[in-house]
């Protein structure tokens, strides 16, 4: 009868299957084999149906029944696993596509890179530069220090006769132009000053390492956005007003080139 019934089956001619049908009937016989394939190695290696029970089953008479039961059983569970496995990559493979900038749920950024804003060194070494030169025409000798968004010198350039402690003193004011002209969304040290950022409440800034607050820092920020690259800061004239205003003639001068 069964076979009767078989033979029928496969006398009538099928329809013809559309390509999607097609695709998914290759699928389908893909996991068959690999569910089989799978089956065969879970009964030889983790012993399925177990030797005691084999032997108990076998006493029982009932061994070739249950070994069919259980073998069909084995073949579920493997088919089944095969299955989540392919569904689990398929899903991760269309979350990932979906997201706009490649990135898996929002997560980090795409190849685990971030990039950070500032002047490129030749821009740097112009503005410090221009603001020693601005001093020299008032017949001041200072160092002029631009610090990039890590806080390090980028360009530092000496007068002819400055002192030492000028290196020191002009970066330190550099670097407090930009992390507290960032931080409180002020342009130079001398408005950190008037706004007493130093005072009671924010008294421990002052101890700080490398923060100076001292006249001669002025924050550098982007033309378009206002956003923050960094900080130039002056040291060597007779007083931190004059090399505040050094360092805010060569801000002035460059920053429509800061793009």
């Amino acid at each position: 009868m069964l076979n009767g019934a078989f033979a029928m089956r496969h006398a009538v001619p099928s329809a013809p299957r559309s390509w999607g049908r097609m695709v998914w009937h290759g699928v389908f016989c893909v996991w068959g084999r690999l569910g089989t394939a799978v089956h065969y190695y879970v009964r030889g290696r983790l012993s399925c149906c177990g030797t005691h029970v084999r032997s108990d089953m076998m006493a029982a008479g009932v061994q070739q029944g249950m070994d069919g039961r259980m073998g069909q059983s084995c073949g579920r569970i493997a088919r089944g696993v095969v299955l989540g496995a392919f569904m689990a990559v398929t899903v991760a493979h269309a979350a990932v596509a979906q997201s706009p900038d490649g990135r898996a749920g929002g997560g980090h950024a795409a190849g685990h890179i971030v990039t950070m804003q500032k002047l490129d060194w030749a821009m740097a070494g112009q503005l410090a530069t221009e603001a020693v030169r601005a001093c020299a025409a008032q017949g001041y000798s200072v160092t002029a220090t631009v610090v990039d968004t890590t806080g390090h010198q980028q360009a530092v350039i000496k007068g002819d006769s400055v002192p030492l402690q000028s290196l020191s003193v002009s970066y330190r004011k550099a670097y407090t132009a930009y992390s507290y002209g960032l931080a409180f969304n002020m342009n130079t040290t001398s408005e950190l000053i008037a706004a007493k950022v130093t005072g009671p409440a924010n008294g421990a800034l002052n101890t700080i390492p490398e923060v100076l607050f001292v006249p001669g820092g002025v924050t550098l920020r982007r033309a378009s956005d206002n956003s923050v690259l960094g900080g130039i800061g002056v040291s060597g004239a007779p007083g931190g007003e004059k090399d505040e205003a050094c360092a805010q003639a060569a801000v002035q001068k460059y920053r429509a080139d800061f793009r």
